[in-house]
């Protein structure tokens, strides 16, 4: 689980109620936005582990997250309760996180968007990393994801990417998708990007 910090913040405005809530909203530099989810997309923590390794090498802060009552089954996934001080009780409650990171050295900068795959309302809940998307002008959309295979740890783990974008296929060499099936959250993520113009690729 997450840890959410719970405090005043404004919704973001828009013709219907919104999950997302802001806690600040700093200036970036061309941000690229990269997504990982728990759960189902995600075999042996690998991808939500990658954006966790980015958070902390490029000091990411918390800027915003999404109201977990409206998408997560708290029977599913529970809250946990945690002593500070070994005498004060506080409950953390999973969800998603927004962060933004500042990348030295580069044009771009990256928001960060960490949490569980919900449970509830799943067009609501990438509506709301879209308004993400539109709030910092994000140029491009990332998600990772993993899944369990046969591999040798004595050898570098394979990583695939695919997109829709012709762009991005012939200069990141990525392929379309041929996958038909259940999918995850990332799949609907990335069909709502599509629709909305925004550049996407998933690794």
């Amino acid at each position: 689980s997450v840890r959410l910090r719970w405090r005043s913040a404004r919704l973001l405005e828009s013709t219907s109620v919104s999950s997302l809530v802001w806690e600040e909203q700093p200036v970036l530099r061309h941000p690229v936005l990269v997504a990982a989810f728990t759960g189902w997309n995600d075999a042996g923590d690998a991808a939500t582990d990658a954006v966790e390794l980015l958070a902390m090498q490029y000091d990411a802060e918390q800027i915003g997250y999404i109201d977990p009552e409206e998408h997560i089954d708290f029977q599913a996934l529970r809250p946990t309760v945690v002593l500070i001080d070994g005498v004060t009780r506080e409950i953390r409650w999973p969800g998603t996180r927004i962060l933004a990171a500042r990348v030295p050295d580069s044009a771009r900068d990256l928001v960060l968007v960490l949490g569980p795959e919900p449970h509830l309302k799943w067009r609501d809940y990438c509506d709301a990393v879209l308004e993400v998307v539109g709030e910092f002008g994000c140029e491009l959309a990332v998600t990772l994801g993993s899944l369990l295979a046969d591999a040798s740890h004595h050898r570098a783990v394979r990583i695939t990417g695919s997109t829709t974008e012709p762009a991005l296929m012939a200069r990141l060499g990525m392929t379309r998708s041929r996958y038909e099936g259940p999918t995850g959250i990332v799949g609907v993520l990335h069909d709502v990007l599509r629709s909305s113009g925004v550049p996407s690729a998933s690794l």
